[in-house]
């Protein structure tokens, strides 16, 4: 079976977490326990980037279906570009007021 999850650790990473319990001259049980507790905290540590990344992509495709269906209401001799750039900077300054608190 090849099904590898969404979060998985690079190779080279998995090769350090092993070198490093070669070095340490680990049992077979320590190593084990090593590379299981490397492998959970680095993927506790990428959960965050993952889903951040995620929600980022769903909020700009829906920034970007908003700026489209904008652009079917206006009439023609409106230029969209200018009015979809006003919306996508005051998306991005809202979005940096809530992170930030400000």
């Amino acid at each position: 079976m090849t099904d590898q999850h969404l979060i998985t650790p690079p190779r080279e990473l998995k090769q350090k977490w092993h070198e490093e319990a070669a070095h340490r001259q680990y049992s077979v049980s320590e190593t084990e326990d090593h590379l299981f507790e490397q492998a959970a905290q680095w993927g506790y540590d990428q959960r965050g980037e993952v889903n951040e990344a995620k929600l980022q992509q769903a909020r700009d495709e829906e920034l970007e279906a908003c700026c489209e269906w904008l652009g079917t209401q206006l009439l023609d001799d409106y230029d969209l570009e200018p009015i979809a750039d006003d919306l996508r900077a005051a998306r991005r300054a809202a979005r940096h007021h809530h992170h930030t608190g400000e």
